[in-house]
């Protein structure tokens, strides 16, 4: 066909002017493009099916189709910085300098104390008794280890310790416990093979890079079991701060975020001014001072050969800069936290504890370094004023600490209802280093908190207003930008790769923080709605779409996936579950159809933001479900009862 198309277009040129020649090419041109779009979705069609099983290879086969190839690391590091033939040992020299450099460069040097210690650190009576390693614990921990990360500087793989499991087992044993009883780490397991992942900005810049570090496997398995002896002393001991939502179990960020959404529509149930400020820690894990950090693993309760095994797993630490098979020269690391080991999330939790305690006025909520103060009065200057306290004394103790607050990228905003009186910004200094060490009044030389209407949060744009419109918008851009890739992959995927795809991608952006920004206007979460529609329709046969023309429920319900609106009700109600205080039956002397129907009671709400707190939401919507299914739901069943019973809801 293709031969035939191409003599028959030499023909063509050869006789412009003749209009049969033309209509006969336009005609084999076009059945020609058909059929070769008709096997190569054939293929492909074939080859996701042969790879059903294989996610890794599958979804590089559905990037492929969708356009969304990406180069690897060392690819992408080459094309940037591979010129007039510099080495790749050069270029892993300068990323390795680069990476030490940036963190000295922002070191404090200064070692006077501001705050006092005891005013903020209250110790842990209990010290920590370590269990010893037994082969049952490391046997779950090897084979628990990903069989698709890479080797360390050993170029031992995680595959090859779980082939052979049973042999390695005694040996692991044997070393957890020799380690933690002389209170040494082996020498050999303290490098790291750094990796730069690009983060954002021009790719040949190399302060654009995010340095990755690649432990041993036998390094991780020995980290895994610490971590879970101290995590489950912590957590026994309730050590770790309330606030504080990083890298613990049942803890997340939907968590953290349906609180602060609660607290801040509380206020402005109340006719508050609310502001909020977010804070930026530059480098956080990067500069985390040793001796601070064992100081406050002892406060802790990490104490004796543990705490002495910590000190040496923490001594004499090094990395090299890996590119495609090159590597720099050694540098050796004095401060910091690697960001890819097992216990660098829980030394920085350790470290930061004691945030919490020189905050006052305002609330603080804490996400690893994401920190947040919340600052509510119905005179925007006293919450000012408070704020701006609090926020002094946190800059103090990040200087005691070693920490770097970055005032260009901490913002406030300032939240308050469209007919409030209109005021001035709000003006909250970040005091230099020189101004908080001076017993004098700020000169007022000191840089302000740039003020912003809507700010990025945890994956969730919070704006002025708290109405979630900004991220409404980002996320329907989002749906628009996957809708462009399906209307490309529709013709040449299966039904229900698609239906999966479309999980992955469009509802796990829908669902992410629903339980916050799911409060918003109905005629908001509609947009999302709409879009859903659209996206679905792209997706199902034809005569289901036909089917579905007048009752888009039907379509929900054909794809199994709940409206935006509906999956809000459900998250909402599963993750208020166990909040009892908010859960009051009404009563009365005399028996009523709201006792009989156990009706619980909601409180008034001045304005629509008291709408939206779990004290209102929660009563209203249980109010909802019928008597003979509230009966049915109880501590263990809670989840799928819910889950059924919203699914349900949207059939009928």
């Amino acid at each position: 066909m293709c031969k035939k198309k191409d003599q028959l277009f030499i023909k063509w040129k050869n006789d412009s002017t003749n209009k049969i020649l033309r209509l006969e090419y336009n005609k084999i041109r076009n059945r020609t493009h058909k059929t070769i779009e008709k096997y190569r979705n054939k293929y492909f069609n074939e080859k996701i099916n042969d790879n059903k099983k294989n996610p890794r290879i599958l979804w590089q086969i559905l990037n492929k189709l969708s356009g969304r190839n990406k180069n690897s690391v060392d690819e992408t590091i080459i094309k940037a910085f591979k010129k007039n033939n510099t080495e790749i040992k050069s270029i892993a020299d300068n990323f390795a300098t680069e990476f030490r450099n940036s963190v000295l460069k922002i070191m404090p040097k200064c070692n006077k104390r501001l705050l006092n210690e005891s005013e903020y650190v209250f110790p842990n009576n209990t010290s920590m008794y370590f269990p010893k390693a037994t082969n049952a614990s490391v046997t779950k921990l090897i084979k628990n280890l990903n069989s698709n990360k890479a080797p360390g500087v050993d170029n031992i793989r995680s595959v090859d310790i779980k082939s052979i499991c049973d042999q390695m087992t005694g040996v692991i044993v044997k070393l957890i416990n020799t380690s933690i009883k002389q209170g040494k780490y082996p020498e050999v397991l303290k490098t790291g093979i750094v990796r730069p992942i690009h983060k954002k900005g021009s790719f040949s810049d190399y302060a654009n890079y995010r340095p990755i570090t690649i432990l041993p496997a036998i390094d991780k398995i020995i980290e895994k079991y610490v971590s879970n002896q101290i995590q489950s002393f912590y957590i026994k001991n309730d050590v770790l701060s309330s606030t504080q939502y990083g890298f613990q179990p049942n803890k997340s960020t939907s968590q953290l975020l349906s609180k602060f959404t609660d607290e801040v529509n509380e206020s402005l149930n109340d006719k508050n001014h609310v502001i909020l400020l977010f804070i930026d820690f530059s480098k956080a894990f990067d500069t985390l001072r040793h001796d601070t950090l064992l100081k406050k693993l002892d406060d802790t309760g990490i104490r004796g050969p543990l705490l002495e095994w910590c000190r040496d797993y923490l001594r004499n630490r090094k990395y090299k800069v890996r590119i495609d098979n090159e590597s720099s020269n050694s540098i050796k690391v004095t401060e910091g936290t690697a960001q890819g080991s097992v216990l660098g999330p829980l030394h920085y939790l350790t470290y930061v504890n004691d945030m919490e305690h020189v905050v006052n006025h305002c609330s603080i909520y804490q996400y690893a370094h994401d920190t947040c103060l919340v600052a509510a009065h119905k005179d925007v200057n006293v919450a000012a004023q408070w704020l701006q306290e609090d926020f002094t004394q946190l800059s103090k103790w990040a200087h005691d600490a070693g920490l770097v607050l970055n005032a260009s990228k901490t913002k406030i905003i300032h939240v308050h209802f469209s007919h409030l009186k209109q005021t001035a910004p709000v003006r909250i200094i970040a005091h230099s280093h020189s101004c908080l060490h001076s017993t004098s009044p700020c000169t007022g030389l000191c840089e302000a908190i740039e003020q912003v209407t809507h700010h990025t949060y945890l994956g969730l744009v919070v704006d002025h207003r708290f109405n979630w419109g900004f991220h409404v918008d980002s996320v329907c851009d989002k749906l628009r930008a996957i809708l462009a890739k399906f209307y490309i992959l529709k013709y040449k995927i299966p039904l229900k790769i698609l239906l999966n795809m479309y999980v992955a991608l469009a509802e796990s952006i829908v669902a992410y923080g629903i339980t916050s920004y799911g409060r918003t206007f109905k005629s908001y979460t509609e947009r999302i709605s709409k879009l859903q529609v659209r996206l679905l329709k792209s997706i199902v046969p034809k005569k289901i779409k036909l089917k579905c023309k007048e009752n888009v429920i039907e379509l929900f319900k054909y794809c199994k996936v709940l409206p935006v609106q509906t999956r809000f009700n459900m998250a909402i109600l599963i993750e208020q579950f166990n909040n009892k205080n908010i859960q009051k039956p009404i009563s009365h002397k005399i028996t009523t159809r709201s006792i009989t129907n156990n009706t619980l009671i909601v409180p008034r709400a001045r304005n629509y933001y008291g709408r939206r707190t779990i004290n209102y939401l929660i009563p209203t919507l249980i109010n909802e479900i019928p008597n003979n299914i509230k009966k049915e739901i109880n501590a263990k069943n809670y989840k799928q009862k819910y889950k059924n019973h919203f699914h349900d809801y949207i059939k009928n």
